[in-house]
């Protein structure tokens, strides 16, 4: 090992540095994902957290048409994990929980008219 680092030269230790710096630096910037709308089911009592249930990522990848209001029953929830890796809260009262405790962020909620 010391005689293959006395036959690097400066200009070679130095790119090695950069080569891992940039390797590390990508790594970090795949963790952080811009937030996901998820498609949100409000079954039974509206506006319970417990009763809005994800369903998955929002067909299309952003709600519109009939999904756009500020009030009513909760269509869409858009949320930024972070560098959560766990499972994915399957309704809004997990979703919540793991707000509170900083993990991931609601950055917003959007919703229908009740028909």
């Amino acid at each position: 090992m010391n005689s293959l680092l006395k036959k690097l030269n400066l200009g070679a230790i130095a790119a090695l540095v950069g080569i891992v710096g940039l390797t590390v630096s990508w790594k970090n910037h795949e963790s952080k994902l811009a937030p996901v709308w998820l498609e949100v089911n409000d079954t039974g009592t509206p506006g319970t957290p417990s009763n809005q249930q994800i369903v998955g990522n929002y067909p299309g990848g952003t709600p519109g048409g009939e999904c756009d209001q500020t009030t009513d029953r909760m269509c869409a929830v858009q949320i930024d994990f972070k560098s959560y890796t766990g499972p994915r809260p399957t309704n809004l009262a997990q979703a919540n929980a793991l707000e509170a405790s900083g993990q991931i962020e609601i950055v917003e909620s959007l919703y229908k008219t009740n028909p």
